[in-house]
């Protein structure tokens, strides 16, 4: 009798190690405002499968778990009302009956990045896999627009549309470089919008071609497209508001200026004053806010710091104190010692030392936010001089500034995409922010791979 109870139990132990869910593969990449088609194989396959298998598909992160689809006593679940996948889901239950779980999303937004699992039960046992998906979009549509500079040349642009952030670089004929200022910013829908513009001589016969590092080209012919009605209409209209402005205004128009100037002089003075009261005092409520906490002052050890393809790099490039403008993603295991290393970084700012020319250093826990970046900015430090969140806002993005995000995990529906479009839009203040690998994707495809550095557990 021990005997046949042992084997029944071997028996079921033995059913239980076999039932397994494996995956198609481990990532997807697919297009936004397309669809992706997801899967994980189970078996065995039990009888009526729809019935007798509880499943779900699930976007996690570390902190934050969103349900996309569950399916439980042969019902579905679908996402409800004001989701974000909302009318975007569906699930191939005839699949069931042959060992697939397959989960078909449409209408992809950049947001849905992300990784997912699928998770399957049957009876007592159960099993889960994860993968990945990426969502991006091809700066495919390029935009020209060429409009008068001065008497010598003109202003080329392109423009587009894409995910992730994309270069741009321009050409001649000659395959000569040119010099181009480019700008990004971030859409409704999370596309970054690139525009980018170089100057080019009349003086000279040439073709001049930008080209989206992630996408398409355009090319102009100069003086050729310069045939266009809208172009020469253009040119017209200022040839003549010039010539009448100065002809017919000159005096008049020296006058205004030199009233202008005595006044606006004026104006800019009684700013400086008040800008710089206030600046002084902020400087000053930080400093008190981060002598209160129990910072770290020291390491036992130089930590080691790599760069994306191994190579150690300098302390210097984690503190982000190379050119204003630049964004250092610092990743680490836990217990590596990032924010030991931004502890020591808020000390030396506050000593002098390293970052004589940061006037205020803004450092964040961002594993605890508030709302979106401004919004948490504002709950954790003491900015209340500030009267107005322009004013906040001024500070931020200042050459004089630099932010700090200690312990960024993704997932914040509002912090996220704030955090994005700071990256992107911003022009001047320094930004280093910390996390855990694989705890940022999003951040991690904006930010330049060359300034994204590894961080070896001390």
């Amino acid at each position: 009798m021990v005997l046949i109870v042992l084997v029944q139990l071997l028996c079921q132990s033995s059913a239980f190690e076999l039932f397994t869910v494996e995956l198609e593969k481990r990532e997807y990449d697919s297009p936004f405002g397309g669809e992706v088609q997801m899967a994980c194989r189970f078996q065995p396959i039990p009888k009526n499968a729809s019935r007798n298998l509880q499943l779900s598909w699930h976007w996690i992160t570390r902190d934050t778990e969103r349900e996309v689809y569950r399916l439980v006593d042969g019902e579905e679940h679908l996402p409800p009302a004001n989701s974000h996948y909302q009318g975007r889901v569906s699930f191939l239950i005839e699949e069931l009956s042959q060992g697939w779980a397959k989960l078909k999303l449409s209408s992809l937004q950049i947001n849905d990045s992300g990784i997912y699992q699928c998770l399957v039960q049957s009876e007592n046992v159960a099993d889960f896999k994860e993968m990945a998906l990426s969502v991006t979009a091809q700066y495919d549509n390029v935009t020209k627009l060429i409009e008068p500079y001065n008497k010598d040349q003109v202003q080329l642009t392109c423009e587009s549309k894409g995910y992730p952030v994309s270069r741009i670089s321009w050409t001649d004929s000659k395959q000569q470089s040119l010099v181009a200022s480019t700008f990004n910013k971030t859409t409704p829908d999370q596309l970054i919008q690139v525009v980018s513009h170089a100057l080019v001589s009349l003086s000279q016969r040439n073709t001049y071609t930008c080209h989206f590092e992630r996408g398409s080209s355009a090319t102009f012919h100069i003086p050729g497209d310069l045939h266009t009605d809208r172009v020469r209409n253009t040119g017209i209209f200022i040839c003549i508001a010039l010539l009448l402005v100065t002809i017919t205004g000159m005096i008049f128009y020296a006058r205004c200026v030199n009233e202008s100037k005595k006044s606006l002089s004026v104006s800019t003075e009684e700013k400086a004053v008040f800008t710089s009261s206030k600046r002084e005092s902020l400087r000053r409520l930080l400093m008190e806010h981060y002598n209160s906490k129990d910072l770290v002052t020291g390491l036992n050890s130089e930590p080691l710091v790599l760069d994306r393809h191994g190579q150690t790099v300098p302390l210097s490039s984690v503190w982000g104190v190379g050119e204003p403008g630049e964004t250092v993603l610092l990743l680490g295991p836990p217990g590596s010692g990032k924010t030991s290393l931004v502890h020591m970084l808020v000390n030396s700012w506050m000593s002098d030392t390293d970052l004589s020319d940061v006037s205020h250093l803004l450092w964040i826990d961002a594993s605890v936010t508030e709302g979106d970046l401004l919004g948490t900015v504002e709950s954790q430090l003491p900015v209340s001089d500030l009267e107005t969140s322009e004013e906040l806002k001024h500070v931020m993005t200042s050459s004089a500034c630099f932010l700090v995000l200690d312990g960024y995990v993704e997932g914040n529906s509002e912090f996220d995409p704030s955090l994005i479009s700071f990256v992107n839009e911003r022009r001047e203040s320094r930004l280093l922010v910390t996390s855990c690998p694989d705890q940022c994707p999003t951040l991690e495809t904006t930010v330049p791979s060359e300034n994204i550095l590894m961080l070896e557990k001390l």
